[in-house]
C-alpha cells in the first residue's frame, strides 16, 4: 500500500509546488494601471502646427538665415533638412531635429550631373504653416478612415520643372498613396 501511495503523494506534491510557483510569478506584478504604451508616450506629431513651428525655429536658430534648402523631410517624430553649407558652397549638410534638439550637420554625398544651385530654394519663401492642413487633406484623399501620414518631402520638382513642391506620403492597411502640392500647400489635381 505504501508503494501505491508514494506516486500519488509525489504527484500531489508536484502539482502543489507548480501551483505555488505559478502564484509567485504573478504576485510580483503591479496592481496599478498598466504602463503607457510607446504610442501613448510619443510626443505630439511634427505634422501639427505647434511642434512643427518649434522644430523649424530650432533649425533656424542653429543655421541662421537665409537657408538655401535642397530638401526638407517632415516625419511625425523628426525633421531632416539638407542645406547648402554656408562655409563651403557646392557642399550640402544634413541636419536633424528630434526631441527638441538639432544635430550637427552631416555631409551629404551629391550624385547626378546637375548643378546644386539649380536644386536649391529659399526655405523662407515656402509656406511651411500649410503642412498641418496639407497632411489632413492627404489623408482625406488616400484613406480617411485608416490613413496616416508617414512623411512629407519638400524639394524642387526636377527634372520636370523648377517648381518647389510638397509630396505627402500616406500609409494605410487598405492602400498607400501620396498627394502633391505646390509650395503654398495647394493640392495639385493631377494626382
Amino acid at each position: 500500500m505504501k508503494d501505491r501511495a508514494l506516486p500519488a503523494l509525489l504527484a500531489a506534491a508536484l502539482a502543489c509546488a507548480l501551483t505555488v510557483s505559478g502564484c509567485r510569478k504573478h504576485r510580483g506584478l503591479p496592481t496599478q494601471e498598466k504602463p503607457a504604451s510607446s504610442a501613448e508616450k510619443r510626443s505630439p506629431s511634427l505634422l501639427t502646427a505647434g511642434p512643427l513651428q518649434r522644430g523649424l525655429a530650432a533649425l533656424h536658430k542653429k543655421l541662421g538665415k537665409p537657408i538655401k534648402a535642397l530638401e526638407l523631410l517632415v516625419y511625425p517624430d523628426h525633421l531632416m533638412l539638407q542645406v547648402e553649407s554656408p562655409k563651403q558652397p557646392d557642399h550640402v549638410l544634413q541636419y536633424e531635429y528630434r526631441d527638441g534638439k538639432v544635430s550637427d550637420g552631416v555631409p551629404v554625398e551629391l550624385q547626378g550631373s546637375g548643378k546644386l544651385s539649380d536644386n536649391l530654394y529659399a526655405l523662407d519663401n515656402i509656406q511651411l504653416d500649410a503642412v498641418p492642413e496639407l497632411a489632413r487633406q492627404a489623408v482625406q484623399k488616400v484613406d480617411p478612415k485608416n490613413g496616416r501620414v508617414s512623411y512629407l518631402i519638400l524639394k524642387r520638382n526636377l527634372p520636370f520643372d523648377m517648381d518647389v513642391q510638397y509630396r505627402v506620403f500616406v500609409k494605410s492597411p487598405l492602400r498607400d498613396g501620396y498627394v502633391d502640392a505646390d509650395k503654398s500647400g495647394k493640392l495639385l489635381e493631377d494626382n
